[in-house]
């Protein structure tokens, strides 16, 4: 699958869960920020730096997943292999 089918993908399962996806300019800020999930107000949000690649950006939302039930919700196959191998103790 694509990287940006996989970002889009992603972004949709996101929102199964109530989850807005937003992607910000960092460098405006003049301050040091990561990317990363928050919680404004009851709305809870990823926020991605814009300027980070597509893969960086696909792992950031994986990672900030994975603290939900996947389970729970129907993921296509190819996503489900990419939080099966991140779930994967290292060897």
């Amino acid at each position: 699958m694509k990287p940006a089918k996989t970002y889009a993908l992603l972004v949709e399962l996101a929102h199964k869960f109530s989850i807005e996806v937003v992607e910000q300019n960092f460098k405006a800020t003049g301050l040091p920020v990561n990317s990363g999930m928050c919680k404004v107000g009851q709305q809870t949000k990823i926020v991605i730096d814009k300027h980070k690649t597509i893969a960086e950006k696909i792992d950031i939302i994986v990672d900030c997943l994975r603290e939900y039930d996947t389970e729970s919700v129907y993921i296509v196959p190819a996503l489900r292999d990419i939080f099966s191998a991140t779930d994967a103790p290292d060897a």
